[in-house]
């Protein structure tokens, strides 16, 4: 009886194992492209487009017919396939065989990139964002948002320590700009907050050269596309255990502002004054009535076991700026 209940024990204790460790199998972490992300309410919140990778096409069943109508999309990307800590610029191997989606580039006006989606992974988390922003006749997506899934081990609230601080790095993106991202959580308040920079926002150069700010009046007159950096602050709120199961921020208050760009050149806004009125132009120009109105926001999750990691987005920004993905770990 002894040694059935050890067998027993020593049964659980495997099965217990075994379970802890698919919790970070990211073969079990999948998302479907046909169904309606779940970090967009939009209409236009579904996937779009497809890429080719690792001799695989992936997209939603709607994106890519082969020959005879028969089917060569893969709906469902499972993370692990992708390296860890690393940006993933999914593109189409061949554009004309992506559902003729066209995806409007930050960097040159008037340039089409072929990056589709953007995927980035750490060990108990994940972010997939897709790039494409109008549908295959040309028209705009509305309020359509730029990060459509955050996956990972949640952590469990009550295993977060008592006191002290985690802090938190990793990365920032957009469509096409990059750059940090901090966080910070006091553990004895379950609060918390941080910031996020992203580099080389290109501003139209009919935007610096039509502008009335008096900021801008030195950097008119050369006639090109500048760049700025970006600068926000994800300001103080509740680490908040979720019905859904997640643990964290839910439309966190967020602040953005222009700021210099670090690089040199005639190309880039280096004035401090001058970067933060560009940046006024861009939320001036935004299209409220596709994008929604200009009012930052974000979402963090945290992950882990112990909150090794955290993962989220910032919504609300100008069409110019997009989403912000960010992504971090301690």
């Amino acid at each position: 009886m002894a040694a059935n209940s050890l067998k027993s024990l020593a049964l659980i204790a495997a099965l217990f194992a075994a379970q802890s460790a698919s919790a970070v199998d990211w073969n079990g972490w999948r998302v479907n492209l046909n169904e309606h992300s779940p970090y967009d309410k939009s209409v236009d919140g579904v996937y779009a487009g497809s890429f080719t990778y690792g001799r695989q096409t992936y997209g939603p069943s709607t994106a890519v017919a082969g020959q005879n109508g028969r089917k060569v999309t893969q709906t469902t990307i499972a993370l692990n396939t992708f390296a860890p800590d690393k940006l993933h610029n999914a593109q189409a191997k061949d554009p004309a065989y992506n559902d003729k989606t066209k995806l409007g580039n930050n960097g040159s006006a008037g340039t089409d990139s072929n990056v589709v989606y953007r995927i980035y992974r750490q060990k108990y988390s994940g972010v997939l964002a897709n790039v494409t922003k109008l549908k295959s006749d040309g028209t705009k997506y509305k309020n359509r948002n730029f990060v459509k899934h955050i996956v990972g081990d949640n952590t469990k609230l009550a295993n977060l320590p008592k006191s002290g601080t985690f802090r938190y790095h990793g990365v920032a993106f957009t469509n096409f700009p990059q750059g940090d991202f901090n966080y910070q959580i006091d553990l004895a308040s379950k609060r918390g907050k941080g910031d996020f920079t992203l580099n080389k926002l290109l501003v139209p150069a009919a935007w610096i050269e039509g502008s009335k700010n008096p900021n801008l009046a030195s950097e008119k007159g050369k006639n090109i596309n500048r760049f700025i950096n970006v600068a926000g602050t994800l300001k103080e709120a509740p680490i908040v255990a979720n019905a859904n199961g997640t643990l964290g921020v839910t439309n966190g208050k967020a602040e953005v502002r222009g700021a210099a760009a670090t690089e040199k050149g005639t190309q880039y806004i280096t004035n401090t004054a001058a970067a933060q009125a560009a940046y006024q132009e861009v939320v001036g120009k935004h299209k409220e009535n596709i994008y929604g109105k200009v009012d930052p926001h974000y979402t963090l999750n945290v992950y882990g076991p112990n909150g090794e990691e955290v993962a989220g987005f910032v919504n609300g920004l100008p069409d110019r700026v997009g989403g912000v993905a960010i992504i971090g770990k301690r």
